[in-house]
């Protein structure tokens, strides 16, 4: 996770989307819901998109923007 130079915006980016869904992302990982192989997916994943509006308060329809968002779902409680 921390190789990747811009790991630090696609954290928050990250984090800020699963947050709109209700996931707990450290939780996830700490609970064994999602391993840090998977996160880090999910950080490469924001990192490659760079579809704008997912930094913003009032992003667009989630699943529209979001490649992460299915797996994000997934992990909804």
């Amino acid at each position: 996770m921390n190789a990747y130079p811009n790991a630090p915006l696609a954290w928050d980016r990250t984090r800020q989307m699963a947050r709109r869904l209700g996931v707990d992302l450290p939780r996830a990982v700490f609970d064994g819901w999602l391993t840090r192989r998977d996160l880090d997916g999910l950080l490469c994943a924001c990192e490659a998109c760079g579809k704008p509006g997912c930094g913003t308060e009032e992003p667009p329809d989630l699943p529209g923007l979001c490649w992460n968002h299915c797996d994000l779902e997934s992990l909804r409680l």
